[in-house]
């Protein structure tokens, strides 16, 4: 023990500048510990879904590339309505449709309703669907417009046994 104090005394710079690089690499390592588990708890996980176990109960029935045919195919096959895109995530699936001509908002109604019967009864019980209607003419104030049907929107709010699904949209 008395080599080592001898030869601290006799090296007293090395000795000093070891220390300050050992604190200054202590503190380093600590800046970069809390900076990493704060940025890991304010960040999401990539590895975790964003919807968290949202999805689960449709992981069993996902929204088939036939079924979204047979939507675009019925929404195109209306004279005066486009399909803009149809996009399902998790339990919700948004179909964006462009009006071509000035239309009444009644024909949008049944065309909302038509969708809704396109659609598998099971996928309607399962999913959030939103309808949204733009119109070409910017000048329209009648569009854009969206309607939604949700799996747990019912005719009869007040008798929640005999609830039936509602078989249209909700503008």
């Amino acid at each position: 023990m008395q080599k080592v104090l001898k030869w601290i005394k006799k090296n007293k710079k090395l000795v000093k500048i070891f220390v300050t690089v050992f604190v200054i690499l202590l503190l380093a390592i600590l800046i970069y510990v809390s900076i990493k588990s704060m940025w890991n708890y304010l960040s999401p996980s990539s590895k975790k879904s964003v919807y968290g176990d949202r999805c689960d109960d449709v992981s069993n029935l996902p929204l088939t590339d036939d079924e979204i045919k047979d939507v675009e195919d019925l929404i195109n096959g209306k004279e005066q309505f486009s399909v803009v895109e149809i996009n399902n995530n998790c339990k919700l699936i948004d179909i964006v449709i462009n009006i071509d001509v000035d239309t009444d908002f009644e024909t949008v109604n049944n065309l909302g309703k038509e969708i809704l019967t396109v659609i598998p009864s099971a996928i309607v019980d399962k999913y959030d669907i939103q309808l949204f209607v733009k119109s070409s003419n910017k000048e329209d104030a009648n569009y854009p417009k969206i309607g939604t049907h949700h799996k747990y929107i019912c005719v009869d709010e007040e008798d929640e046994e005999d609830c039936k699904r509602s078989d249209s949209f909700v503008w």
